[in-house]
């Protein structure tokens, strides 16, 4: 397939993966993470009608229906044009637990955004910390980007805490860096580089 170009970014190592939504699948050990369907409309509807889930996350207050398939219309139509990646994590069991989101502005820098969430059942079993070791490898193997960063709202100890055990670094505390919900929002900015993720990876 020929190389596309976005902003001076080849991205002839996606085209092939690219190629059908259908065999769009990232897998970790207990995990696979796909593009979301219509038929997940339901459960992430129950899911993001949960505070604990979206009060540290953009998007509205309350997830309708409109809200939710337009989540699943959006990441559908952002992974065909290359923009991004919206998906839902499963276990192998196929059951919705989470979801997590690689994005960027920045693709011509091969900088990207990492955010990610896991449904109240499905915590303190280390799914989160998989599916971003999993997202961590398709950036910097097959998307081939330089560095990954990530918001953490604060008040969110537990994702600050899981991105100090997975090598991020704390770059800065930035006040008032989001206006989400009616209100300013107070963020801390991690990141992690190529290298220290190549270097962590050896380390193992």
């Amino acid at each position: 397939l020929p190389a596309r170009t976005r902003a001076g970014l080849s991205v002839r190592p996606t085209r092939p993966i690219l190629a059908s939504m259908k065999l769009f699948v990232l897998r970790g050990p207990r995990i696979e993470m796909r593009l979301p369907r219509r038929t997940d409309v339901p459960v992430l509807k129950r899911y993001l009608g949960d505070q604990s889930v979206v009060r540290y996350a953009f998007g509205p207050r309350q997830y309708g229906d409109l809200d939710v398939c337009g989540y699943v219309w959006k990441s559908r139509w952002l992974f065909k044009q290359q923009e991004a990646y919206h998906l839902v994590i499963v276990d192998h069991d196929n059951t919705l637990i989470g979801g997590l989101s690689i994005s960027s502005n920045e693709w011509r820098h091969r900088t990207a955004t990492l955010g990610c969430w896991i449904a109240r059942p499905y915590r303190r079993a280390g799914y989160a910390s998989e599916a971003i070791q999993v997202a961590l490898r398709f950036c910097f193997r097959t998307l081939k980007l330089m560095r990954v960063q990530a918001y953490v709202f604060s008040g969110n100890e537990a994702s600050r805490k899981l991105l100090d055990k997975l090598g991020f670094s704390c770059e800065g505390y930035l006040r008032k860096r989001f206006f989400n919900r009616r209100r300013y929002i107070d963020t801390y900015l991690y990141s992690i580089l190529r290298n220290e993720w190549k270097a962590r990876k050896a380390r193992r």
